[in-house]
């Protein structure tokens, strides 16, 4: 079993698939953290923003129902009949006419403010003349000390002389009926009535509207989305107006939770701690009153669950088809591949006849150059065998030659000495250099031989061929020194001299020129055999390459270059060779060129 695993670690899909799976895994519970964290504050913040726009919804429709209240607070000040009741003088009147006029503006109270709004408790106009309330409830009218505690709203017309008038609207507090039905807490809003016209003691009354604590449990309730956390109506004093808990009305808000310098913050917010969650809104601009939600923060927090078990069941599903579709990318990829390496196996083992399939991809164009290298192996060995069938004719050749040379060589040698005893100098002259021909074809079966050691036989080799031509062919070569010791292949210029002396000579009446240069191009040395002999056509350019055997060369009456070339290619490359440029009647050049 062990063995196994490991075989299969070795394979190029478990090597690909195994880190691209860490990776990916990696990568997935970085993903599952950072989008869980995300989504908690992502979340969070919504929860959050939902509930401080909730409360400030409740906070808004608590500012319009206290628009509604100061519209209602101006009736008695906008109506005549009260305003002039107010200010008349009952120093001279009778105790009737100041009861009429009492009820007059109980019966105004009764039918103007308190049916209209069953939320009011109890509404109030202080006459500063005579010292007196004007009071009724939904239930009776009021008098001093009997049905009513009159002695709260001295504090209160205290403040508006201090603001001269302005209204105000207080805390919640206790209320000030003495007998029954009544709330046990209130809010009071009191506005003052101005004299514009004296300058002393302005204010002529008051006018205080006690609305129900009750009546801010429907407005809240009825702004207030449920399932949300419990609501806290805040005045001023952060004495709650309005809460679910009943007993905790009127009590410092401070009193009932930990956190009391945040609640006492004073601009929106949310903040929390181990066992709440607080929002709260600014501050009202018109009752100086603000709106506090309060919640578990299990309750509020309870989708944090849910919401990690959403991501880690989508990112395992993702990783799911993720392994999957990797695994059947890699399968497809390493198909071919294993297919490849049995095929390869094949060709490790010997045999070259293997046939690689020319596949769509990058994997196709891989198994199409090892075609194409099977193939070039495949032509190259049958070249080789070609090449070394040539090379034993032309050696075979070579050692059935070399017999004659060696009886001529040792005949010439006697001659020349014969020449020179007799002294005949021209005769030794030509016998010293076809000797010495002879000798630099026998010393040596080596390929390669020193440029120099070529220059000295073509040398040789032109005074023999001199003999033949009328008019002697002037020779000259420019080699550079450089060149010198650099070797070469034998026997490389001198078929191309050769055809010179037999062809391109043959009826030339003018000076016969021939000039053998060498040069160093680039990697390269190029040599040029130029003559101003006949030329030739294309056609017998073409011809000076045409293929023969080693026994069809000694009989014909040119040596073609053919053979030449194929030495030149056989040793250096395809890449090197021969070329002839010739002009009809005028000149040829013959361009050797091989590696440096």
């Amino acid at each position: 079993m062990y063995k196994k695993f490991l075989s299969i670690t070795k394979t190029l899909r478990f090597r690909i698939l195994f880190p691209l799976m860490l990776i990916i895994l990696s990568v997935s519970f970085l993903e599952i953290y950072y989008l869980n964290h995300y989504a908690f504050n992502v979340v969070e913040d919504i929860v959050l923003d939902t509930k401080a726009k909730n409360a400030s919804q409740v906070l808004n429709g608590i500012e319009r129902y206290f628009s509604n209240i100061e519209t209602i607070a101006k009736k008695p000040l906008n109506t005549i009949e009260i305003s002039s009741l107010l200010r008349k003088d009952y120093t001279n009147l009778s105790i009737t006419e100041k009861s009429k006029d009492k009820y007059s503006i109980q019966m105004f109270l009764f039918r103007e403010i308190m049916l209209p709004n069953p939320d009011i408790e109890s509404s109030l106009i202080y006459d500063t003349s005579e010292k007196d309330y004007y009071a009724i409830s939904d239930t009776y009218a009021l008098y001093k000390d009997s049905y009513y505690s009159f002695n709260a709203h001295d504090t209160d017309f205290s403040k508006l002389q201090a603001t001269d008038g302005v209204p105000f609207i207080s805390g919640i507090k206790k209320s000030n009926m003495l007998v029954q039905p009544h709330d046990d807490y209130i809010v009071t809003y009191g506005t003052g009535f101005n004299n514009h016209f004296k300058t002393e003691n302005s204010l002529y009354g008051a006018f205080y509207i006690n609305i129900k604590a009750s009546a801010f449990a429907e407005l809240c309730s009825r702004n207030y989305v449920e399932n949300t956390g419990d609501c806290y109506l805040l005045d001023q004093n952060d004495h709650i107006v309005f809460c679910e808990q009943k007993d905790l009305i009127g009590t410092d808000i401070c009193d009932s939770f930990p956190l009391k310098n945040q609640l006492k913050n004073t601009t929106a917010s949310a903040i929390s701690d181990k066992q709440y969650v607080y929002t709260l809104t600014n501050v009202s601009d018109t009752t100086g009153w603000r709106v506090a939600t309060i919640s578990n923060t299990s309750n509020v927090f309870s989708y944090r669950q849910t919401i990690f078990y959403t991501i880690l069941l989508s990112m395992m599903l993702l990783i799911l088809i993720i392994t999957f579709t990797i695994w059947m990318v890699i399968s497809n990829f390493t198909k071919p591949i294993t297919t490849m390496k049995q095929k390869l196996l094949q060709v490790s083992n010997g045999d070259l006849q293997v046939t690689f399939e020319n596949s769509p991809g990058e994997i196709g164009e891989v198994n199409g150059m090892i075609q194409h290298m099977l193939d070039e192996i495949n032509h190259l060995i049958k070249q080789i065998y070609h090449e070394e069938n040539v090379k034993r004719e032309l050696q075979l050749h070579s050692l059935q030659n070399q017999i004659t040379p060696h009886f001529i060589y040792n005949t010439l040698s006697r001659l020349k000495w014969m020449a020179a005893i007799q002294q005949a100098d021209s005769l030794a002259e030509a016998l010293g250099s076809f000797s010495d021909i002879l000798s630099y074809c026998m010393k040596s079966t080596d390929y390669f031989v020193e440029l120099q050691e070529e220059i000295t036989f073509l040398t040789n080799y032109i005074k023999i061929m001199n003999l033949r031509m009328l008019n002697e062919v002037q020779v000259h070569f420019e080699i550079p020194e450089a060149l010198k010791k650099t070797k070469i292949l034998r026997f490389l210029i001198q078929p191309i001299i050769e055809n010179v002396f037999l062809h391109a000579f043959q009826g030339v009446e003018h000076e016969c020129l021939l000039a053998i240069t060498a040069k160093s191009e680039k990697s390269c040395i190029t040599f040029y055999i130029e003559d101003n002999g006949i030329g030739m056509s294309s056609e017998q350019i073409a011809h000076l390459f045409q293929t023969e055997t080693p026994s069809e060369s000694h009989t014909h009456s040119s040596i073609a270059l053919n053979n030449v070339q194929q030495r030149i290619q056989y040793h250096y490359g395809s890449a090197y060779g021969i070329t002839v440029q010739s002009t009809l009647g005028k000149n040829t050049i013959v361009v050797i060129q091989i590696p440096y």
